[in-house]
């Protein structure tokens, strides 16, 4: 919870001058107030999955851009070298480090679990996966805790479930879901 401390102390030193209020003012806004309509205040229909997408941010990264360049034109050809050699070994790095939860995609759903264990997404798709593997008893779990998790009655889960229950030849079970 203490990500926050970064930006509003960038910020409160931004706005202490003048001519910065009027230089990065605009990008600021640009950067955060796009962001406002997602933010949750308001509930929109693209939250039953997921808060999180890229396009989210489209009209902010103009913001950011726009901020990045006003900054980077004040600063000498050699110390923008050094300071984007490291920003892109930083970002090597841990795109490093993030590959290998990419590299299955049951690793990639027991990822998803791990920071978000409210995801039905992910438990349906961890209940696909151990369908597939011929393990319908562990399969049952995650697609039962999918079904608990989605208020949309989310179809697939429904079938999975249902698929689940006859590789256990539960056949009522499958027949009520």
């Amino acid at each position: 919870y203490w990500t926050w401390i970064l930006p509003v102390a960038l910020l409160m030193g931004v706005f202490r001058k003048p001519l910065f209020r009027k230089t990065y003012g605009l990008c600021l806004v640009l950067v955060v107030l796009p962001f406002f309509p997602v933010l949750g205040f308001v509930p929109f229909v693209y939250q039953i999955s997921s808060t999180v997408a890229d396009r989210y941010a489209y009209l902010s990264l103009l913001g950011f851009g726009l901020l990045v360049g006003t900054i980077f034109e004040k600063i000498s050809f050699r110390k923008k070298g050094l300071i984007f050699s490291l920003l892109l070994l930083a970002c090597a790095g841990i795109s490093w480090g993030q590959v290998g939860n990419w590299s299955s995609d049951q690793l990639l759903f027991e990822r998803t679990l791990k920071i978000n264990p409210r995801s039905f997404v992910a438990e349906t798709q961890l209940g696909r996966i151990l369908t597939e593997q011929n393990h319908p008893d562990l399969a049952e779990a995650h697609l039962r805790r999918a079904y608990e998790l989605s208020s949309a009655n989310y179809a697939p889960t429904i079938t999975l479930l249902a698929l689940a229950f006859t590789g256990q030849k539960k056949f009522n079970d499958a027949i009520q879901v």
